[in-house]
């Protein structure tokens, strides 16, 4: 069943994706021209348009063959579903662009393709999301499921059957446990599953590797293959539970990576740096350029002393960097060994509104500027909560693989501000390493946006 809704889904893709093709081309014609008759009717146009309506099709298909458009997804997202377009949209217009160099000619309308691209990317997107959501509510209901049962019933056993029956829009049909320690919920053994597997033509086995004997492994890798049955292996990932494994192959040794880090790539760090030096510059002169005077007056008029306040903090790499901020305390010796607390005596009035507001760290886009920290990204500690933390929270140190950051997941999450309890700061901890391995430019962007509107927002551990 799932091959066959594999080669039936490809085959609708590629229908909507042809009818989007052709409608974009159309309605950008009638757009421009005002009546799509014109191409057949008009020589100028027939002569001119034509041609390159042919050209759109034949060039979508090379293109779209070429980039593995209708390469089956295993488990479909809606932003990898747009990922996919708008990758294949972007060399489609490269494709049209060669044929405007090579042609040499000028009498084409650039407002009907800018028009026509804009149409293109809207169309695709709404069909291909359009059949994806009909199918995830057709396999709710039943249809376009394949028949898997589970080998081994010990925990990782009992979670795939849990992923199974909890998202049936996945296209799994649970069919039961095959366990040779039995069980109440236990179909049988190892020849009751082969009996099982034909007489109820299941397409897929999935063997729990930690509750199956090795030799009963091959013995149903070679049933499956003999009865053409999908085998699928799944390892002991218990004990990377809070990992993201990623397979890759040295030749053809497989290998688990445990730590893939987007930001590893310096194609993905290049885009994250400009990002940060136009975003801080942007602050720095449209905001901080009358900001630092105004609140420079008030700082000082409230509490004589210094306007801005340096620290030592924990960056990338676990390099010591000095992190600026407006002085929000009297000043004080226990600044670097003391978190701020509720009703801490050392805030001062302004300085209570600044904490609350996150005024006081606007002047950290000076960091960002300078390299030192990013807009986005885990929240700097001070030197002893970095000693103190790294011996008693699993992986705490691996916040250190990206630059800080003025705001992060944690904080727009709710976790930001005194963390006199581990367990709090285990989970700021989680969320900074959910941020790292799942980096992306969208994701800092919603970040900053959640952080402007978590300003007028009351938060518990903020002062």
């Amino acid at each position: 069943m799932r091959s066959q809704y594999n080669r039936f889904l490809k085959a609708l893709f590629f229908i909507v994706d042809l009818l989007s093709v052709n409608l974009a081309f159309v309605l950008s014609f009638i757009l421009r021209f005002g009546s799509f008759s014109l191409i057949f009717n008009g020589p100028y146009y027939n002569n001119l348009y034509m041609p390159l309506w042919l050209y759109y099709n034949i060039g979508w298909l090379a293109i779209s063959a070429i980039g593995g458009f209708y390469r089956p997804y295993k488990h479909p997202k809606t932003i990898n579903i747009i990922k996919r377009v708008t990758r294949i949209w972007v060399f489609f217009i490269l494709f049209l662009t060669i044929f405007f160099i090579l042609i040499a000619r000028e009498d084409y309308s650039r407002q009907f393709f800018f028009v026509g691209f804009a149409f293109l990317y809207l169309l695709l997107n709404v069909g291909r999301l359009g059949v994806h959501f009909s199918f995830r509510l057709s396999r709710k209901r039943g249809l376009y499921q394949s028949k898997v049962v589970v080998v081994g019933r010990g925990e990782v056993g009992k979670d795939l059957r849990d992923f199974f029956v909890g998202h049936p829009e996945q296209g799994f049909n649970f069919c039961g446990f095959f366990d040779f320690k039995g069980g109440s919920d236990v179909m049988g053994n190892l020849v009751d599953l082969r009996a099982f597997c034909k007489k109820e033509d299941i397409e897929e086995i999935y063997i729990s590797i930690p509750d199956t004997p090795g030799n009963a492994i091959e013995e149903i890798m070679e049933f499956g293959e003999q009865n053409l049955i999908n085998v699928v292996l799944l390892p002991n990932y218990l004990s990377f539970s809070t990992r993201r494994l990623e397979l890759d192959f040295y030749g053809t040794i497989p290998i688990l990576i445990t730590q893939k880090i987007p930001l590893a790539d310096p194609f993905n760090r290049t885009i994250k740096r400009i990002f940060d030096i136009l975003f801080s510059l942007f602050i720095i002169v449209f905001v901080l350029s009358w900001l630092i005077p105004l609140l420079s007056l008030i700082i000082y008029i409230d509490s004589p002393g210094p306007i801005f306040f340096s620290q030592n903090r924990s960056g990338f790499k676990n390099n010591i960097f000095r992190v600026f901020k407006f002085r929000s305390m009297v000043v004080n010796k226990q600044s670097d060994s003391i978190q701020a607390t509720k009703d801490d005596k050392r805030i001062t009035r302004v300085g209570k509104f600044l904490r609350k507001t996150s005024l006081d760290e606007l002047p950290q886009f000076f960091n960002v500027f300078k390299g030192d920290m990013s807009v986005v990204g885990p929240r700097p500690h001070m030197l002893f909560q970095t000693e103190e933390y790294s011996k008693s929270i699993d992986r705490y140190m691996v916040r250190h693989f990206v630059k800080p950051g003025i705001t992060g997941l944690a904080q727009v999450s709710g976790y930001r501000g005194e963390t006199k309890e581990e367990p709090l700061m285990k989970i700021r901890v989680k969320l900074d390493r959910i941020y790292i391995e799942q980096w992306s430019l969208l994701f800092d962007l919603k970040i900053i946006s959640q952080t402007f509107f978590l300003v007028f927002k009351r938060q518990e551990y903020a002062y």
